[in-house]
């Protein structure tokens, strides 16, 4: 989903759904993709570094590349997964007097 979103509509199209079916809106979200890809395996490693900043010691970058490459429709719900995967420990619950 990202790579469809991060693809502009051609500044002479009058009609987006014309340009979404088409084969040159598939081939340039299929190069985006491959850009976002490409990515990962640093994206990962910064994250890894991000958790070990915090004390947190991540046993599987693979783990976290897989995160990554998920196909899930919310971002907050990939943070989360991220964060689990990362190793950092569930928030605790508040108190009812907070």
């Amino acid at each position: 989903m990202a790579a469809a979103l991060k693809v502009e509509d051609p500044e002479d199209m009058d009609d987006s759904s014309v340009w979404w079916g088409s084969p040159e809106f598939a081939e340039a979200a299929r190069l985006i993709r491959s850009e976002l890809d490409a990515a990962v395996p640093d994206v990962a490693a910064s994250a890894i570094a991000w958790a070990a900043s915090a004390g947190i010691v991540v046993p599987d970058q693979a783990r976290i590349e897989e995160v990554l490459r998920s196909n899930e429709d919310f971002a907050e719900e990939v943070f989360f997964n991220l964060l689990d995967a990362l190793g950092f420990p569930a928030a605790a619950e508040p108190s009812p007097e907070h």
